[in-house]
């Protein structure tokens, strides 16, 4: 270990903490006390290797079609935003959540920290594979009071991820618990996170309330997934307008709100180009 004047110094790893802590519980071989240290001050060149950084994933429906529309009050025309994902490098288009669990295999950088889906949504469901919302299709959607049908897959995917994994399903209105089109309240949103998160136990899932929209920046190479008007499952609250997001976990059997960090949204919702 390198100590805190730069000299190096003998240690054995005990115990290295999650990446989000960046920190290792290390014993020293000549006074063998124990002391926790950041990773900065752990030397690779002494044998350990530091931590990775976490592996991200965007999976986007690639059967959403290139179109356009009016806006409203026939102000212009708008293009689908989802199609914006098609443009990086390094995005996996899928056409059913089977072909996504495939994808996300063959790309051999499993296990993946961060896994954002984008595509159509509507409260309580999104499609990965069956391009518009509001039409379910058997194994090409994650549907609440459906995930029987999809239940193999979801075990695939949950050993694709890490313990402190986050599952992101950045579709339109996917986590909320207002229906638009009925305009009434509803339970959808919540219910299909915590139907996820027994699934998934241990991951954190996450889901937009209102819009996604993906754009991607031509000039940086970077695809954006909007998170600002906030990723939630219960409600809207000031934690959201500061930058964090509200999500479903599952904790020895019971479900709570996990709080996502800023660097966790960033890492979920913008995505550079990768070979």
């Amino acid at each position: 270990m390198v100590d805190r004047r730069g000299q190096l110094m003998p240690y054995k790893i005990v115990s290295a903490a999650s990446w989000r802590d960046k920190k290792y519980r290390v014993k020293s071989e000549t006074t063998g006390n124990e002391e926790t240290v950041s990773e900065a001050l752990v030397s690779p060149a002494e044998g350990v290797i530091a931590q990775n950084q976490p592996e991200t994933a965007l999976v986007y429906d690639e059967t959403v079609e290139e179109r356009s529309w009016m806006s409203s009050g026939g102000a212009g025309r708008l293009r689908d935003p989802v199609n914006d994902a098609r443009k990086l490098k390094g995005a996996l288009g899928v056409t059913s959540v089977a072909d996504m669990v495939e994808k996300l295999k063959a790309t051999n950088r499993a296990p993946f920290t961060y896994i954002t889906i984008s595509g159509h949504g509507d409260p309580g469901g999104m499609n990965v594979g069956s391009a518009d919302s509001g039409k379910y299709v058997e194994g090409k959607a994650i549907e609440k009071g459906k995930l029987e049908h999809i239940a193999n897959e979801l075990t695939e995917l949950a050993k694709l991820m890490t313990d402190d994994g986050v599952l992101y399903l950045a579709g339109c209105e996917v986590g909320s618990n207002f229906d638009e089109t009925h305009m009434n309240k509803t339970k959808f949103g919540d219910k299909l996170l915590k139907e996820l998160s027994r699934l998934l136990p241990g991951i954190t899932v996450a889901a937009m309330i209102e819009n996604a929209s993906p754009r991607y920046d031509e000039e940086s190479d970077t695809l954006f997934i909007g998170w600002a008007r906030g990723l939630n499952t219960f409600e809207r609250s000031d934690v959201v307008e500061r930058g964090h997001i509200n999500a479903k976990r599952e904790v020895e059997g019971k479900i709570k709100i996990a709080k996502l960090r800023p660097d966790d949204i960033e890492a979920l919702s913008k995505f550079k180009a990768r070979s």
